[in-house]
């Protein structure tokens, strides 16, 4: 795995994650999930079922990587932290955080929000999910 700079977001200085949306990545082959663009991070390992398939392990974190950059990441692990919550966090306190930081969005039962930069899906105890917004 090797990383290099790229005119990338600001990467949240609370977070643990690895790695962030526009960072420039080369994942080893094992890392692959199938013949997709979505890598699970290193910190994981992927489970192969009783077909012999590759499957996500049950908490994880994958990128999905587009012409060598992050553009997405997926968070199923409840040990990460981002903008001040987590996974087991309420949809209340990601809506409040996430307004402190300058996005824009709601829900009652989940969080769906961007701050013209990045969008931001929340589900409490089940999935983060943070994407960068193009301009066109």
């Amino acid at each position: 795995m090797s990383v290099s700079s790229c005119n990338h977001l600001e990467k949240p200085r609370d977070t643990n994650l690895n790695y962030w949306l526009g960072e420039k990545v080369s994942f080893d082959d094992s890392r692959q999930y199938l013949d997709s663009n979505i890598y699970l991070d290193g910190d994981y390992q992927f489970i192969i079922n009783e077909q012999g398939e590759q499957e996500f392990p049950q908490t994880y974190v994958s990128y999905q990587i587009e012409n060598g950059v992050i553009d997405t990441i997926e968070i199923k692990d409840p040990e990460i932290v981002l903008y001040n919550f987590c996974l087991n966090s309420s949809p209340m306190k990601v809506s409040i955080m996430l307004d402190n930081f300058g996005f824009e969005g709601g829900g009652i039962y989940d969080y769906t929000g961007n701050n013209g930069y990045l969008s931001i899906y929340f589900k409490k105890g089940k999935t983060i999910i943070v994407q960068r917004i193009y301009e066109n």
